[in-house]
């Protein structure tokens, strides 16, 4: 069986030639993963067309984030260490937001978003180890009717002993004025 973030890959077109004539072939010859893959298909394309057209808040990969920048898409980048806060806003022609939370994820298996004064609790976020971050993406036209206020966060690791801090984060947010 192949793991579902490969078939995702694959469905989206995301793996090199030899990675998706490789996951091809076994797809080719197994009906489970065959029923799979076309489920991932419909639900991946749904999801870039809602995130290419500012639907959408997501965390993204490396690859996705590529494709939005390539695009034009990205128009705000706020990169934050644990501990700091960023002063962010957002213009008229702004589409997305993009927000880089940088942290340790040294042994962490899983990872929680946080965001303070609310129940807002994202769980079992993606994160790139290597590059020591997880990046999502807020709609731009959401973000312009916010009002001037602290956006508090924050990244919990979360394994069989509790939940850890792994920081805190801010965005001094400046409410929209056209």
């Amino acid at each position: 069986m192949i793991a579902e973030e490969t078939l995702l890959m694959l469905a989206l077109g995301e793996l090199s030639d030899a990675e998706a004539d490789e996951a091809d072939e076994h797809v080719l010859a197994c009906g489970e993963c065959a029923a799979r893959l076309e489920r991932l298909m419909a639900i991946g394309i749904g999801i870039r067309d809602l995130v290419r057209a500012g639907k959408t808040w997501v965390v993204l990969g490396p690859s996705m984030l590529e494709r939005l920048e390539h695009d034009g898409l990205v128009s705000r980048t706020y990169r934050i260490r644990p501990g700091e806060t960023v002063p962010c806003g957002v213009g008229t022609d702004d589409v997305y937001a993009l927000t880089h939370l940088e942290a340790d994820f040294t042994d962490v298996r899983r990872v929680d978003l946080v965001v303070r004064g609310t129940a807002m609790r994202v769980e079992d976020l993606p994160f790139d180890r290597a590059r020591g971050e997880i990046t999502f993406v807020e709609r731009s036209d959401h973000v312009r009717t916010l009002p001037t206020s602290m956006i508090r966060f924050a990244l919990v690791a979360v394994d069989a002993t509790g939940d850890r801090t792994l920081g805190e984060y801010a965005l001094s947010h400046t409410a929209y004025a056209p």
